[in-house]
């Protein structure tokens, strides 16, 4: 029996050009209106999204990455995906004051607490918006 191929799963253009619309759409939504945001899209190493920012200057850089897995059945591209991620990458930045005073030694247990927040979030505003 011949094993199936799978084929790659990569973001376009077009996808990115969403996913920083739902970023843009997300800062505001969540008051994040004095931040700066910058954007890229590259392939990733095992995420399909990161952001990193500058907490004093309040700037912050999105990251889609190109690559989104092997599996498109399992990891599909469609904009309710692009939009979690967005609205997730944006929850990192409301966060982001919080992490910038860990202690260095103890970041995993922060960074593991803040998504147990932010899936909490993302889960309630999600829910929230489908009930429209």
């Amino acid at each position: 029996m011949k094993e199936k191929i799978k084929e790659k799963n990569h973001t376009s253009a077009q996808d990115f050009q969403y996913f920083k619309k739902r970023c843009l759409y997300w800062q505001e939504q969540l008051g994040l209106g004095q931040w700066e945001i910058y954007f890229s899209h590259i392939d990733l190493i095992d995420k399909r999204a990161i952001s990193s920012w500058q907490i004093g200057a309040r700037k912050a850089t999105i990251t889609l990455s190109v690559d989104w897995g092997e599996d498109k059945e399992i990891n599909p591209i469609n904009d309710e995906q692009l939009n979690r991620s967005a609205l997730h990458e944006m929850l990192h930045i409301l966060l982001a004051g919080l992490e910038s005073y860990c202690d260095f030694y103890a970041s995993w247990l922060i960074e593991r607490e803040e998504h147990v927040i932010i899936n909490h979030l993302l889960h309630a505003i999600l829910k929230k918006i489908d009930q429209k």
